[in-house]
């Protein structure tokens, strides 16, 4: 298979991007002139590399056509980050590089979401909206005999070895370490935590196999929630630390949700999360 991955330096894309050359496939990888090749730096000689906005002009001189496009762009909501620019992450780079390929005969299109509400905030506004954009073209397109796949990853919380140290589970374990008093919310929300080489295996057989066009929202996750509060208890013991969790310490955000995902979708094809969150977080110390 030939894939253009959006996304492709970050910790997710990079991971689905290894997954697909293991397994023979042809990638190539959008990035823009700032970009940290970090990530991708073991296989780059693997992969053919192509900045966002030269697409067009790269597909226009292909021979052959490329076979999906798998958006794993991501901006998160974050107190130095302004709308706009998670904005134009997650719905406006992915809209236009999603068109570009609609143009160039690119029929299946899989694109990493969230499993959190709609609205909660505007990090998943912004990828509701492009998933809704998703839908419409899809349907469209149809009423003109051009059958498109467009899949939304419903993603819940993912998490592995090696990611980023300033995301929530890395940067926890390391005070833990260090017995640091952590300030915490009460923690009662649940989340349904899926490692990351499920995840990648998963989106990966998702590329490779899912056999209907149109548009279908596919959660990801293990189907087993666990509140925070619970994890954290857990990395204390299995890190034998001292630290003071102090729950509550931190205001809960407003209306947080639980976020589980209902995996039947994946189970129909007979795709599964192989580890439950314990194992996974042992795998993290």
């Amino acid at each position: 298979m030939r894939v253009i991955v959006l996304g492709s330096t970050g910790y997710l894309g990079s991971r689905v991007i290894k997954e697909l050359i293991s397994r023979n496939h042809q990638v190539l990888c959008l990035i823009r002139t700032n970009s940290n090749m970090q990530n991708l730096s073991d296989i780059l000689d693997r992969v053919d590399t192509c900045l966002v906005e030269d697409l067009p002009q790269k597909l226009e001189q292909m021979e052959e056509k490329y076979d999906v496009f798998f958006n794993a762009a991501c901006r998160y909501a974050r107190a130095d980050t302004h709308d706009a620019e998670i904005f134009e992450a997650n719905m406006n780079v992915p809209l236009k590089t999603f068109l570009t390929c609609v143009q160039h005969g690119v029929n299946r299109h899989i694109t990493v979401g969230t499993g959190l509400p709609d609205e909660f905030n505007v990090y998943t506004v912004s990828k509701h909206e492009f998933a809704t954009l998703g839908k419409w073209y899809c349907n469209r397109l149809a009423m003109n005999n051009r059958n498109i796949q467009f899949l939304n990853i419903e993603l819940e919380n993912y998490y592995g070895k090696d990611e980023p140290k300033e995301r929530f589970l890395p940067s926890t374990i390391e005070k833990l370490k260090r017995d640091e008093p952590i300030m915490l919310t009460e923690g009662t929300q649940k989340r349904d935590f899926v490692y990351i080489d499920d995840v990648s295996s998963i989106l990966v057989k998702l590329i490779e196999q899912y056999p209907t066009p149109g548009y279908v929202n596919i959660p990801l996750g293990t189907g087993e929630g666990v509140a925070v509060r619970d994890v954290i208890k857990y990395l204390k013991e299995i890190t034998n630390s001292k630290s003071e969790l102090c729950f509550g310490a931190v205001p809960k955000r407003l209306y947080e949700p639980d976020s589980i995902a209902d995996c039947t979708v994946l189970q129909e094809l007979g795709l599964y999360a192989q580890y439950d969150w314990k194992t996974g977080m042992k795998f993290l110390i």
